[in-house]
């Protein structure tokens, strides 16, 4: 089975799955480790940015790959949901910076919008009260949370993610959900900083 990153990239490219679930659990080893995984997302990448930047001379499949493979990594449990979501981050951002178009459904601001709060890990009034722990007792670290590290570097990872959604997501009471999980982080880091 291959693992070198490149050879499951141009791999990735020559078969264009259908299902790229069924293409990761067949090619990509389940003791890849996070590197490889990133490494491949890095040459997937620029065929997107490529794609997003010309797409008269690049074809809209190198964009809908990378974005499918993500998801696909993102869904089987074989990255961090967040991590995942910061890979999907870089699209969403880079085209509003450069004032291109995603076509792609999965990446509406709406669809994106939930799969940033799909992959926090604690639900919205756990963090609160976090907030409200760190508020009163006033001397934690960041590294004296009362979480699990990875808990707490999940919820601080998506905050551009967050911050991106805010104004463009249209549905009301997503909107209200994604700035209230906006406002939890933001002011947990605060809080952090002004301790640290």
């Amino acid at each position: 089975m291959m693992t070198e990153p490149l050879d499951l990239y141009e791999r990735l490219r020559a078969d264009s799955p259908a299902d790229y679930r069924a293409w990761i659990t067949a090619n990509m080893p389940a003791d890849m480790h996070l590197q490889a995984w990133g490494a491949v997302n890095d040459l997937l990448k620029t065929d997107a940015i490529y794609a997003l930047a010309d797409p008269d001379n690049h074809p809209q499949e190198d964009f809908d790959r990378a974005v499918e493979f993500v998801i696909a990594a993102i869904e089987s449990g074989r990255i961090p949901a967040f991590m995942g979501v910061n890979w999907l981050g870089v699209y969403v951002m880079t085209a509003d910076r450069f004032g291109w178009t995603i076509e792609h459904p999965k990446l509406s601001p709406d669809t994106f919008g939930l799969r940033v709060l799909a992959c926090l890990p604690l639900e919205r009034s756990e963090a609160s009260n976090l907030a409200e722990r760190l508020r009163i007792e006033g001397r934690q670290r960041e590294t004296d949370l009362g979480l699990d590290p990875d808990t707490w570097l999940a919820m601080r990872s998506v905050r551009l993610e967050l911050e991106w959604a805010v104004p463009r997501v249209k549905d009301p009471q997503l909107a209200t959900r994604v700035k209230e999980w906006l406002e939890i982080i933001c002011h947990i880091d605060a809080l952090i900083d002004r301790t640290s």
